[in-house]
Formats: structure tokens, C-alpha cells, sequence
């Protein structure tokens, strides 16, 4: 607590931080302990203009409770990078609320691992357009004819 007051802010406990934060991101490992730390009851207690932000593991919120919240307009956005289920299901209803911003997970990616992916995107384009492979496409059904 001295080091946090020493920078200026004031430490609170989770229900009043959800009470007054505009944003709220989530940084905490998982455990037992903490499974659903945002759940109905702490949504509840976010300001209706407040963001949850979670980069963290999809176990610290109950991700049904999240739906709601966000189909019912009681906080006023998301932004996700992880997922129950990676990847997240075509039809998902996380994938169109309101107030979404829904990213890649790629928290752990070095500058080693993105050049990799680039070079193996790279080699993906090129069998494409040498012989239409289209192996590995994420989303087939979108982009072949009916």
C-alpha cells in the first residue's frame, strides 16, 4: 500500500474499485481461488460506462455473466484477448456486442515469434496463389463459393 500511495493513487478493495473505475483491467494469474473473480455480482457493481479489460486467463471471468452484461447495456464495453475457447466459436455472441473489442491472444509473442508467424503467413499466401491451397484457412466457409 506505501508504494502505491507513494505513485499517487489510493489503494481500494475490488468492490469499491468496481464501484469507481472507468476501466478495469484484469493482469492476475489464475487459481482456484480467484475462478470467476468477475462474475454477476461484480458486473453488477461496475459503473454502466465502465470497460472490463481482460489480457490475463478467461477463468477470472465468468464469461456467460459478461454476455449479459454487455447484451443488457450495464457496462459499456469489453476488450478480450482470451477466450474460454480458443479458438472462439463462429457463433459466439461475444463476437457481435455492443461495446467489443476482441483480440488475438498473442500476449507471450516475442519479435522472434512474430517474424516466424509472418514468415509462415508468407509461405501460406504463396501456396494459395501458386496452387489455392487454402489449408489452415480460418474462416473456409466465408470464402469459398456456396
Amino acid at each position: 500500500p506505501a508504494e502505491v500511495e507513494r505513485a499517487g493513487v489510493e489503494p481500494v478493495g475490488l468492490d469499491e474499485l468496481l464501484r469507481r473505475a472507468d476501466v478495469v483491467v484484469l493482469m492476475a494469474r489464475y487459481d482456484r481461488d480467484n475462478r470467476h473473480l468477475i462474475g454477476a455480482a461484480a458486473l453488477a457493481r461496475m459503473r454502466p460506462t465502465a470497460v472490463l479489460v481482460n489480457t490475463a486467463r478467461p477463468q477470472l471471468v465468468d464469461t456467460a455473466a459478461l454476455r449479459a452484461a454487455l447484451r443488457e447495456r450495464r457496462i459499456a464495453g469489453a476488450i478480450i484477448d482470451i477466450f474460454d475457447q480458443e479458438p472462439t466459436a463462429a457463433g459466439d455472441e461475444l463476437l457481435g456486442l455492443p461495446g467489443t473489442l476482441l483480440t488475438p491472444h498473442v500476449a507471450g509473442a516475442s519479435r522472434d515469434t512474430v517474424l516466424r508467424g509472418a514468415d509462415l503467413l508468407g509461405a501460406k499466401i504463396v501456396r494459395h496463389l501458386v496452387d489455392g491451397d487454402l489449408h489452415g484457412a480460418a474462416n473456409l466457409a466465408a470464402i469459398q463459393p456456396a
